[in-house]
C-alpha cells in the first residue's frame, strides 16, 4: 500500500511538470491494450469442425467464454454432416460480415421446417438474440428447396455474449422441442448497413455514426472519424478506459494513442488500417496527439460490452 501511494505521489508530481501521467495504477498492474493486424494472421481449422471453415481468434474472456473472432466460409460449401444444422443457442451473439455471401436459413420455432431465406453479404450486421432457430441445410434439402450456394465464399467478424449450450433441432423433431413454449423463441435483427444513413456523431465534431445496437449489455456502431482530425480538447490528458472496447477498422487509417506505463511523457502512436483490431480492457489509457492525423479519414466498428470487466 505504502508502495502505491508512493508511486501515485510521483504520478501527480510528474503530471504537474509535464513529465508523466497520472493515474490509480502503478506499472505492475498497468493494462495495454492489445493491438492486432489480422491480415498477417494466420487462418486455424474450427475446432471439432472437419467441414473447411477457418477462424482467427481476436479475443477471448476466460471468466465468461464470450469471443471474438473471424470465420471464413468457403465457396461452394454445403452441410454435408450436419454441423450448422437446424440450432439454436442459450446466449446471445452478433456478426459483422466483411466480404463475401453465404446463404442461411431461420425458423420461426421447432415447428417450423421452411427455410426461410437469407443472403449474408458484405456489410450485413446481425443481433441474434438466444432462442433464435437457425442454421444450414444438408445436401438432399438443399437440392429439394432449390437452395443457392455461395459463389463467393463469405468471412465475417462474430462475437458471443458468454459460452453456453447450443441445441440441435434435428429431423424428425424431438417431441422435447415441439412441446417447449413456442414464444420463448426469437427472431433476429439484420441490418444491411451500406443501405444505412451516416448520422452527425452526438460528440465528437466532423464524426459520423451509424448506430447498430444499443442496450444494457452492449453498444455496437460503425464510426467515421474525417481526415484530419486532431482531439484538441483531450491533447496532454490521459484518458482511461471505463467499459470494455473492441474496434475493427474497416476502411481508411487511423492514429491510435495509448500510454504503456504510467512513466511515458507521451503517448504511444499506432497507426491502424483496414483489417486491424484493437482489444481495450478497462484500465487501459488512451491519449491524443498531433503527429500523423489521419490522411485518408477512417471507418471503424466498435463494441462496447458494458457487462465484461
Amino acid at each position: 500500500m505504502k508502495q502505491t501511494r508512493y508511486k501515485l505521489l510521483i504520478g501527480f508530481l510528474l503530471m504537474a511538470a509535464g513529465l508523466g501521467i497520472s493515474l490509480a495504477q502503478d506499472n505492475s498492474t498497468w493494462v495495454v491494450p492489445k493491438i492486432l493486424n489480422t491480415n498477417q494472421m494466420e487462418w486455424t481449422p474450427v475446432p471439432d469442425l472437419e467441414e473447411d471453415w477457418l477462424e482467427k481468434v481476436l479475443s477471448t474472456d476466460p471468466k465468461t467464454g464470450a469471443v471474438i473472432k473471424i470465420q471464413y466460409i468457403p465457396p461452394g460449401w454445403v452441410d454435408k454432416k450436419g454441423i450448422n444444422e437446424r440450432h439454436f443457442t442459450d446466449y446471445r451473439e452478433w456478426a459483422f460480415t466483411l466480404f463475401g455471401s453465404l446463404p442461411f436459413c431461420t425458423y420461426n420455432d421447432p415447428a417450423d421446417d421452411t427455410c426461410h431465406l437469407g443472403i449474408s453479404r458484405a456489410g450485413r450486421y446481425l443481433d441474434r438474440p438466444a432462442y433464435n432457430i437457425h442454421g444450414t441445410e444438408g445436401p438432399q434439402r438443399t437440392a429439394e428447396l432449390g437452395l443457392p450456394l455461395s459463389k463467393t465464399g463469405s468471412a465475417f467478424l462474430i462475437w458471443r455474449e458468454k459460452k453456453g449450450k447450443i441445441f440441435y433441432v434435428r429431423r424428425p423433431t424431438s417431441e422435447e422441442f415441439l412441446k417447449m413454449d413456442k414464444a420463448i423463441f426469437t427472431q433476429p435483427k439484420n441490418i444491411y448497413t451500406d443501405e444505412m444513413d451516416w448520422q452527425p456523431h452526438p460528440t465528437l465534431k466532423g464524426w459520423l455514426v451509424k448506430p447498430l445496437t444499443d442496450n444494457e449489455v452492449t453498444k455496437v456502431s460503425i464510426l467515421y472519424m474525417p481526415a484530419g482530425w486532431i482531439d484538441q480538447p483531450n491533447l496532454g490528458k490521459p484518458i482511461p478506459v471505463k467499459h470494455r472496447k473492441y474496434r475493427y477498422v474497416l476502411g481508411g487509417e487511423m492514429p491510435f494513442w495509448y500510454y504503456k506505463n504510467s512513466d511515458q511523457r507521451e503517448p504511444e502512436l499506432a497507426l491502424l488500417q483496414e483489417g486491424y483490431f484493437v482489444d481495450l480492457p478497462p484500465g487501459a489509457v488512451l491519449g491524443a496527439g498531433k503527429r500523423s492525423a489521419s490522411r485518408t479519414g477512417c471507418s471503424f466498428l466498435q463494441i462496447i460490452r458494458y457487462d465484461l470487466k
